[in-house]
């Protein structure tokens, strides 16, 4: 199995982790997303043998199929794209690697280079006529 594989499988696993982890810690419980999610059409709660049975409808289904491509792009096998997921990973994950070794001067020189490249991606995204959209 390759490095890439492992991480990419860690970090699909730490961040289910993180999600199920953040629902317990939050105010809000797992049981309350689920009838959220029950109100949105996504499952339907069912009781039997005095066992709440939780199941997918069609629209629960079709979500999870519309994740699952998100996700998958993610890990694409276009050879350009997936050198650019590959670099912006490989940045994030050294920076995390050496978080104890990184002081203020270094982490603020960092911000400054990235808002740069972000600025230089941007720039080549508008040259192609096209909007960009940022996540912040």
């Amino acid at each position: 199995m390759s490095m890439k594989k492992i991480v990419s499988d860690r970090v699909r696993r730490g961040t289910l982790r993180l999600l199920v982890l953040s629902s317990l810690a939050s105010e809000m419980c797992i049981r309350d997303r689920l009838r959220s999610l029950a109100r949105d059409g996504y499952i339907i709660i069912q009781e039997r043998d005095g066992k709440k049975i939780y199941s997918l409808t069609d629209k629960g289904v079709k979500k999870v199929e519309e994740i699952k491509i998100e996700i998958e792009s993610l890990f694409t096998r276009d050879p350009l794209k997936r050198r650019v997921i590959d670099l912006l990973f490989n940045i994030g994950l050294t920076v995390h690697i050496n978080r104890k070794k990184i002081d203020d001067k270094v982490l603020n020189q960092l911000i400054t280079d990235l808002e740069k490249c972000m600025a230089l991606v941007e720039e080549a995204i508008k040259s192609k006529g096209e909007k960009t959209v940022t996540q912040v």
